[in-house]
């Protein structure tokens, strides 16, 4: 069962209220969704801007959906609450720790009490002579906290009995009635309140902590500019039709997958498309939702709207592949805690049929064996042994920034053998610098740098920023260019009485320029090494050219050594770029393979294939990632690089500015799932141990009591060691990323 991380209430059970946002007033979208939020059973409000409607996800058990209505034109959007609607949310949201506190304190009075009974821990409710015993308050006191305690478990008993299964359930319920009938009122109260504390930590490792949404570059496209005759008239997204023209200027997110009619501008296709991509769009060429438009204005005419366009396409992607998850961590553990049920009940019963009917040993003796049995055969330590191990290895991912959607995604990982890797801002800056600046004229390299400086200090394109950053590195001064344009490819400025371009190779080829020997050589050399280029001409001839490269990150190459170092046996790179680039970097980081020219489709089908054999993980950071993410084994994202989509698809969030985060993430999974493994045996070796005493009649039924909550402790303990024996790791790694800030 998954619970809701903000009521705490069954996820499955939650309702979905819909309502138009025409019919809402409301100045922010944060300011709706905040306040909305706040008013306790509302778990979360969400806007889609396609169909213009608020859906808010809601527990129908705590909030009804008029009081919804009434929130929604509440000054603030919340509701009012009463001081019994105030103390109901609060016993509501914390009932598994008031369940143990309490618990624990009767528990506490109770063995205080006990101690005055001169070692008769037992008050059977009818002595030898049908008396009653007493005293009647220590019998209340644990009655109190057996009740607290398998109160929510005996409704489990009862639905497994009437199924005719043996759960664990049925097993903790048989065992403390059979020591409530034997008299032993303080052990059963001790034996249920290691069921409640079980209970907590059950609740604390299934409750989930992110909620499906759609990702923000779709919701920031709010509104469109639609052109009616000479001019423009705002109205939301999800009053698009097809075959309107829109006006898109600088700045603005792109609302339609469409067709340029007319103007020009650079298109970032970077979140859609997860390559440090960035084109010249201009008549005819077609455009997608999602994208920025860096430069420039255009018309556009909308020829898919709303859930139509590719980025929504994309978005479905990730609903279905998620959808095929599943959980197996809890499953294996329900399994072992069943067959272990299955095999103390077997034994008591074998035990009880030997030592009463066929030795002929005292009736209440043998039920008292058989009592002790069960208690030190049930299964919670071993229930225990995940959540515990889990939670601690939670605590210690969250202090660094690492943050996983759930325990299961620590197993899952640990056993991850195979990852995929996106190129662009995962393994690369995603920024474009300069490699390299080939001079083909007999001027000097500092009028080349003069010269480009001088167009592209007008411009922001990416390229351009990064040859006025080449050049200042190198003590270039831009020369002052007059009367700059922007074309289709490149920029022209007039520098010293004449003019100068900067741009691609096709632009050069289109205005009729000689490409000598020379320079041909340098575009298939560069070509070949998958450089991005630009050339430098002035009226007559190309005098420079320049290549570029997504800089790889500086800890790439540590990163891939420490995945394999921890038994990482295959990274393999899959990106949109082209085949040359990703041969490039894939032999600079001696990666195990690549994939080029991916799209999101071509992705999430190489993952499939990989899955069908073995867990994969997928670390990415675009939209197009997304897809691939939600289906892997494991999705991880960066977040400072990630878009929502792929953040939404993840199931670890590395909130670091540097892939070592990844390198930490996988050794702390595979510390936490040796921890479980470790945990897993020492409650079945425990077990085995204390049945061997018991079976031996070398412990009382007090003593298996204490032995009993003893394994629990251990349980505890173990995993919490992992904190001690980990902190001069974490120490380290944390020393690590303070020395690359300050760097």
């Amino acid at each position: 069962m998954k619970s809701c991380c903000k009521c705490h209430g069954n996820y499955a059970k939650h309702a979905v209220y819909r309502t138009s946002l025409k019919d809402i007033l409301y100045s922010s979208d944060s300011y709706l969704k905040s306040g909305l939020e706040s008013n306790f059973g509302i778990c979360e409000a969400r806007i889609d801007y396609f169909d213009s409607i608020l859906i808010i996800t809601f527990n129908p058990a705590i909030i009804t959906s008029e009081q919804i209505a009434l929130a929604l034109h509440a000054p603030g959007f919340k509701l009012r609450e009463s001081l019994i609607h105030r103390l109901y949310r609060f016993l509501f949201c914390h009932i598994h720790v008031l369940r143990l506190v309490v618990a624990g304190l009767m528990v506490v009075a109770s063995w205080g009490m006990s101690l005055s009974f001169e070692g008769r821990y037992n008050c059977r409710i009818l002595n030898d002579h049908g008396n009653i015993l007493l005293p009647l308050s220590y019998i209340l006191i644990n009655m109190l906290v057996i009740i607290i305690a398998m109160w929510p478990r005996f409704f489990k008993a009862v639905d497994a009995v009437r199924k005719g299964t043996y759960s664990v359930e049925v097993f903790t319920l048989l065992a403390v009635c059979g020591a409530v009938l034997g008299g032993y009122w303080l052990e059963a109260a001790t034996f249920s309140l290691v069921a409640v504390f079980v209970d907590a930590f059950e609740e604390i490792i299934a409750t989930q902590t992110w909620q499906e949404y759609l990702n923000g570059t779709i919701a920031n496209a709010k509104n469109a500019y639609v052109l009616e005759g000479s001019s423009t008239r705002k109205i939301p997204i999800s009053s698009l039709k097809v075959g309107q023209l829109l006006s898109v200027r600088h700045g603005m997110l792109i609302p339609v997958d469409g067709r340029v009619v007319s103007g020009s501008g650079h298109i970032d296709e970077s979140a859609l498309i997860g390559e440090n991509s960035f084109f010249n769009k201009s008549a005819g060429d077609k455009v997608y939702a999602g994208t920025l438009l860096e430069s420039g204005s255009m018309i556009i005419e909308a020829l898919k709207v709303g859930h139509d366009t590719t980025v929504a396409g994309i978005s479905k992607l990730i609903s279905h592949a998620q959808q095929e998850k599943e959980s197996e961590i809890k499953k294996i553990v329900d399994s072992c805690a069943a067959w272990l049920t299955c095999f103390t009940m077997a034994y008591a019963v074998i035990t009880f049929i030997i030592r009463y009917l066929m030795v002929g040993e005292p009736l209440y003796e043998v039920l008292t064996l058989c009592l002790s049995i069960i208690f030190v055969s049930c299964p919670c330590a071993l229930l225990l042994s995940t959540p515990l191990a889990i939670h601690v290895g939670a605590e210690l991912a969250a202090k660094f920034g690492i943050i996983f959607r759930n325990g299961q995604v620590m197993e899952d990982f640990a056993k991850t053998k195979t990852i995929l890797v996106d190129k662009t801002g995962t393994l690369t800056y995603a920024r474009s610098v300069v490699c390299e600046m080939k001079n083909f004229s007999s001027k000097s390299e500092q009028e080349i740098q003069e010269y480009a400086m001088g167009i592209e200090g007008n411009s922001y394109h990416p390229l351009a920023l990064a040859i006025c950053s080449h050049a200042a590195d190198r003590g270039g001064r831009a020369k002052p260019g007059e009367r700059y344009h922007e074309l289709e490819g490149g920029a022209s400025a007039y520098i010293n009485s004449q003019t100068y371009y900067i741009g691609s190779k096709r632009l050069l080829q289109d205005m009729r320029y000689k490409f000598p020997a020379e320079t041909k050589n340098w575009l298939r050399y560069t070509e070949s090494k998958g450089f991005e280029t630009v050339l430098l001409a002035d009226e007559k001839e190309i005098l420079a050219g320049y290549a570029f490269v997504d800089k790889i990150r500086e800890e790439s190459f540590d990163v891939v050594k420490k995945l394999r170092a921890l038994g990482m046996k295959k990274i393999i790179m899959v990106t949109g770029d082209t085949y040359a680039c990703a041969k490039r970097i894939s032999e600079q980081l001696e990666l195990d393979g690549f994939q080029a020219e991916c799209f999101p489709e071509s992705k999430l089908s190489r993952l499939m294939e990989i899955k069908s054999e073995e867990n994969v993980a997928m670390i990415g950071d675009g939209i197009n990632d997304a897809p691939a993410m939600a289906a892997s084994t494991v999705g991880i994202v960066m977040v400072n690089t990630g878009t929502d989509a792929a953040i939404a698809a993840a199931d670890i969030v590395l909130s670091g500015d540097t892939l070592d985060d990844l390198v930490l993430a996988y050794d702390l999974s595979q510390k936490v799932y040796r921890t479980i493994k470790f945990n897993l045996t020492l409650s079945i070796a425990l077990v085995a141990l204390m049945l061997s005493l018991v079976s031996s009649r070398n412990l009382s039924l007090t003593q298996s009591t204490f032995l009993y909550v003893g394994s629990s402790l251990l349980i505890l303990l173990s995993s919490y060691s992992s904190l001690v024996f980990t902190l001069p790791w974490l120490k380290q790694h944390l020393s690590r990323k303070n020395k690359k800030r300050k760097a």
